[in-house]
């Protein structure tokens, strides 16, 4: 009898945790919950039957990472002997991306090792394990191989190493490398091809401390799922990682482009956005009057001729209500076939727009980016010839097919295309603010995350590098210039990190304007991250309001006539001797004063601290955005400001 009961128990324990969380994670019905929550040492349960999502190069050249003026060179620095641990759905070993010429044995602090069956690691990757328990049953044994591409994507992103002469579809792309290409890798298979079980990621994170990693990547998320950041397992995690001195990079989620739809927004995590590049693969809309709009598509057709047919923009109601979407059971052939569709992105995905299209006999198709977030577009994958233009372009075409009783329209095939307008804030990524701590800032940062050419296993398609995009992507282009910054300054803190990075980021695009839909968070300035100003130290303090958290931005919610006073600690990191003026950016509505306005540093790793006082003016918008820069001679250190009612 004992025996039975002790089998039975283990056969319904999944993990036991005593690192990140002290507990377990088991198989339990409700009455067995709440009988166990009676116990005096009982803390809390939650409950795992929500799996996580996946949040599905050129970036080394566009972050200014490689060339002779590049940040590779300048320092010698390309993340060399930092271990980068990515929590994802497995890695393709053998691929090129993971080759290991040149690279020296793993720190002698790494203690994890490689679960394959067949396939043995090497000095670029350097472990490999599967967590898959809380799956299937069949789960249980599976070795860490990608069968999805996301992780080897995320993987190859962060670390992966040099490969050139890279194509996509007979398109030439040049050389492929990670952020950090000479970091070692260690990979974590979290994620079946079915889903991620919170247990299976929360035993990744600990693991991933445990072995030695020094960054970790996390491009995964769960859309209200916790309430309290006590009962979001990732925020569990990544607050135990931290305090090993572990940094952790995670996604931001593809929510977006509504307000409060951000994931993993606890202020110890840094929290990313997806942006654009200046790389696109071109596919330009020329109308019948002439006119010309660039805009994107990966399929890159070589038998179209670019003759002009007819255009049509199809609009409906009642059960037709969304042609304009091309929604499924709206269109026919007698209204698109042999034409070119206009579409308007929104209710279904732009794949199934495409094929909605292509069933009704239309010979191409155009898709309109949603005027709330009308600065990006993607060069997604479509089985037609098509465009993806942006919400400006496309009400200028909507006004030409009204203005003619025979719109028609053509699409140029150009290729690849650099120095694009860019970076732009991508539709689909979540917005703040956060649900738990709306005076705090996020996304924290913003990265490339749109069309990302990466390693991929060759799986239905004969390729091995692909395009993907999401805030899944932009993670591990920063989990890669952490890596770098920890090769730089082995010795800061994850907070170091975090402050470094968003300090010095970038509000504006290559061709001098504002980041489209920039809403406090900044894309990435890796030269300014190594050569950074003092970065803002997260101190062990006692319950505070979230608005006086040590962070490096600064955010306050404020009535009519109300007035707060924002402190911030700083720590300086350069050379000694330097002098700093404040610079403001005020929001609308509000007053704002800094004391002092001047800082002056007289040694390394001093600290002062400075306070930011605001007041609301009268009645202003909801939220207003601003900005503190610190300038000294040879560095700006920016902070955003959100000011709300």
């Amino acid at each position: 009898m004992i025996s039975t009961v002790a089998e039975d128990a283990d056969s319904r324990l999944v993990y036991s945790y005593n690192k990140v969380v002290n507990g377990f994670a088991a198989k339990l019905s409700d009455d067995e919950v709440q009988a166990m929550e009676k116990h005096p040492l009982f803390i809390r349960a939650i409950p795992a039957d929500k799996p996580y999502k996946l949040t599905t190069t050129h970036s080394p050249d566009f972050l200014h990472l490689r060339g002779s003026n590049g940040l590779w060179k300048k320092t010698k620095n390309m993340g060399e002997g930092i271990i980068v641990g990515i929590l994802d759905t497995g890695v393709t070993p053998g691929h090129p991306s993971f080759h290991d010429t040149g690279m020296p044995p793993p720190p002698k602090k790494w203690k994890g090792h490689c679960d394959f069956n067949k396939t043995v690691c090497n000095n670029k990757l350097i472990g490999a394990k599967s967590f898959l328990k809380a799956g299937a049953e069949e789960l249980k044994h599976v070795p860490p191989n990608d069968v999805l591409g996301h992780g080897t994507h995320t993987a190859s992103t962060a670390v992966g190493a040099s490969v050139k002469n890279v194509s996509f579809l007979g398109i030439p792309m040049g050389e492929a490398s990670g952020i950090a290409p000479r970091a070692h890798l260690a990979v974590y298979k979290v994620c079946s091809d079915i889903s991620c079980e919170v247990p299976d990621v929360v035993k990744g994170i600990e693991a991933a401390v445990n072995d030695g990693c020094d960054v970790i990547s996390i491009s995964l998320g769960l859309s209200g799922a916790f309430t309290g950041y006590y009962n979001d397992p990732i925020a569990l995690g990544g607050f135990y990682a931290i305090l090993k001195g572990v940094f952790i990079s995670t996604c931001a989620g593809n929510e977006g482009p509504n307000p409060s739809t951000i994931l993993n927004d606890a202020p110890w995590l840094l929290t990313v956005a997806a942006s654009t590049t200046d790389r696109q693969i071109r596919s330009t809309v020329k109308l019948g009057n002439e006119l010309e709009f660039n805009g994107q598509t990966l399929y890159q057709p070589k038998t179209w001729n670019s003759t002009m047919l007819p255009l049509v923009y199809p609009a409906g109601s009642g059960p037709k209500a969304n042609a304009s979407k091309c929604v499924n059971g709206t269109l026919d052939n007698k209204q698109v076939g042999g034409k070119i569709v206009l579409c308007d992105l929104g209710v279904n995905h732009p794949l199934e727009k495409v094929m909605v299209v292509s069933e009704a006999g239309a010979a191409g198709i155009i898709l309109v980016t949603q005027e709330d977030n009308p600065g990006s577009t993607n060069d997604n994958i479509l089985p037609l010839p098509a465009s993806h233009i942006t919400y400006a372009d496309g009400v200028k075409i909507k006004d030409y097919i009204r203005s003619t009783k025979q719109p028609a329209a053509t699409l140029i095939f150009k290729g690849l295309v650099f120095n694009t307008s860019s970076p732009a804030i991508a539709a689909f990524s979540s917005r703040g603010p956060g649900n738990e701590s709306a005076l705090i800032i996020k996304p924290d940062i913003a990265g490339p995350g749109v069309s990302i050419l990466a390693g991929v296993p060759a799986l239905k398609l004969p390729i091995i590098f692909n395009f993907f995009s999401g805030t899944s992507m932009a993670t591990p282009h920063l989990s890669g210039i952490a890596a770098i910054i920890k090769k730089e300054h082995p010795n800061w803190s994850p907070a170091a990190i975090r402050s470094a990075i968003m300090t010095t980021a970038d509000t504006t695009g290559i061709d001098g304007k504002q980041i489209v839909d920039y809403t406090g968070y900044k894309d990435i300035d890796v030269n300014a991250i190594i050569y950074p100003a003092p970065p803002v130290q997260c101190a062990k303090v006692k319950a505070i309001p979230e608005e006086q958290l040590n962070y490096p931005s600064i955010a306050a919610s404020l009535q009519k006539n109300d007035t707060v006073t924002i402190n911030r600690t700083v720590t300086y990191v350069g050379e000694a001797h330097a002098k700093y003026e404040a610079v403001m950016s005020v929001p609308k509505g509000t007053s704002m004063e800094v004391v002092p306005s001047t800082l002056i540093f007289k040694s390394l790793n001093e600290k002062q601290t400075f306070m930011v006082i605001f007041k609301r003016l009268g009645e202003g918008p909801k939220l207003t955005m601003g900005e503190l820069k610190w300038v000294s001679s040879k560095h700006v250190v920016r902070s955003p400001i959100a000011i709300s009612t």
